[in-house]
C-alpha cells in the first residue's frame, strides 16, 4: 500500500499501513500523539525507514498499489502498534470503571 503523509508518499505492506491508520484513529479519539517507525519502500524503489508523528490532526491517506517488490518486514512494528491501540482502549475502559467506582449512588 502507499502511505501519503505530509506530502511524502512511501510504500509498505498492507498490514502495516492499515494498522498505522487504526493507531492514528485511536490516538485521535484520545487526543494524544505518538511516533512510529515503519520499514518502507521509498519513491526510488530503495528500502528505507519512515518516521511518522501521528495524532489528532494527522492527515494520512493509504491507497492500494500493485508492485513486484517484496513487502518490508514490519511484524514487530505492527505488534507494537496493536499493543498501543489496546493500551489506549484499555485506558478508556479503566477510566470509565474508575468513574463508576466513585460515582454518587444517589444520582
Amino acid at each position: 500500500m502507499r502511505i501519503t503523509y505530509a506530502g511524502v508518499t512511501v510504500m509498505t505492506g498492507d498490514e502495516a499501513a492499515n494498522t498505522l491508520m487504526d493507531l492514528a484513529s485511536a490516538l485521535a479519539k484520545h487526543q494524544t500523539s505518538d511516533e512510529v517507525w515503519i520499514r518502507t519502500i521509498q519513491a526510488s524503489g530503495e528500502p528505507g525507514v519512515s518516521r511518522f508523528l501521528i495524532g489528532p490532526a494527522s492527515q494520512i491517506v493509504i491507497t492500494t498499489d500493485v508492485t513486484a517488490l517484496a513487502e518490508p518486514d514490519n511484524d514487530d512494528t505492527v505488534a507494537e502498534m496493536r499493543q498501543k491501540i489496546r493500551d489506549l482502549d484499555g485506558y478508556e475502559v479503566r477510566a470509565v470503571d474508575d468513574a463508576l467506582d466513585h460515582a454518587d449512588p444517589d444520582i
